[in-house]
């Protein structure tokens, strides 16, 4: 800045595509509203005097409000990812969270809407194939998942656009459920890392693996799904190995006892987020402090 001529600062910043929160001249509506006032502060002056020569500097640390107002403008609300092999009790996770206030969204549960009599899964995929459909129109998931393991191409074809529709779906979730000033919101996807998931979200979500050994997984999904040996191992082999998963998650939780047992769990979980968060807060605070540099001087 050189002249200091009225709402230089302002106009070159917002020419530049970097208006200054709460300017409510030249900053765009949504960065108007993002601050209580115009966030522009003098913190350090320094010129010669034009009398006698000498070199004036002058400090004054900015107001509480600005490092407030730009920490409020960074957070973004937390997006967990829940994911797990078959039987490790993901949905019962998922499930304990929702009962703790908690949105959660399920995948499978996206992707049954899409393959629903006229969703638009059932609708391509009929279109597709002869006798994946049911007579109602919805998807017979017997005869895909048949299909699928006979034809490594349609199980190409078929993942990659339904995954894209869940994809979008997920995230229209997110984004509503951060619109609406909630903290946290989380989503079960079971295939989250074997399809590339994490490099699709913006921000990044957090993942929690829930880890369960296989034999233990095996007797739970033959006594609560009724699937057989067969069925287990093709499921499990189109997924990554439970160590590979549970290495990429950024927390694990183990689920070899009861549900009482999960639950508290679940709470734990909840509660180490809220201390992420405050220890977030508190270091981007340190960081903000720390741009205006140590003061100077007292001036007036």
């Amino acid at each position: 800045i050189h002249t200091g001529r009225t709402h230089q600062i302002r106009v070159h910043m917002a020419h530049l595509g970097y208006p200054l929160l709460g300017d409510r001249l030249y900053a765009p509506k949504a960065v108007q509203d993002m601050a209580p006032r115009q966030m522009l502060h003098a913190w350090r002056l320094a010129f010669t005097h034009p009398v006698s020569g000498e070199d004036m500097h002058f400090t004054c640390p900015p107001p509480q409000d600005m490092p407030d107002t730009a920490l409020a403008a960074m957070r973004r609300m937390q997006r967990i990812v829940i994911t797990g092999n078959p039987g490790s009790g993901k949905s019962a996770l998922s499930a304990s969270l929702a009962a703790l206030g908690v949105p959660v969204i399920s995948a499978d549960d996206v992707v049954a809407d899409l393959y629903a009599p006229n969703g638009a899964g059932s609708q391509w995929i009929g279109h597709l194939r002869s006798g994946l459909l049911g007579p109602a129109g919805a998807v017979n998931r017997t005869a895909l998942m048949a299909a699928m393991q006979e034809d490594p191409v349609l199980r190409r074809d078929v993942e990659q656009t339904v995954h894209a529709l869940a994809q979008q779906r997920i995230a229209d979730f997110w984004d509503q459920q951060e619109s609406a000033g909630l903290p946290l919101a989380a989503a079960e996807i079971p295939l989250y890392f074997e399809c590339g998931w994490q490099q699709f979200f913006t921000p990044v979500p957090l993942s929690v693996g829930v880890h369960c050994p296989l034999p233990q997984r095996s007797a739970r999904t033959a006594e609560t799904r009724g699937w057989n040996q067969e069925k287990m191992a093709a499921l499990e082999a189109w997924q990554w190995p439970e160590d590979r998963k549970m290495a990429a998650c950024d927390l694990v939780i183990t689920n070899e006892d009861d549900l009482p047992r999960l639950q508290k769990k679940a709470a734990e979980l909840l509660e180490e987020l809220r201390m992420r968060e405050q220890n977030t807060a508190k270091e981007q605070n340190r960081i903000l402090v720390g741009l205006w540099g140590p003061v100077e001087g007292n001036g007036r």
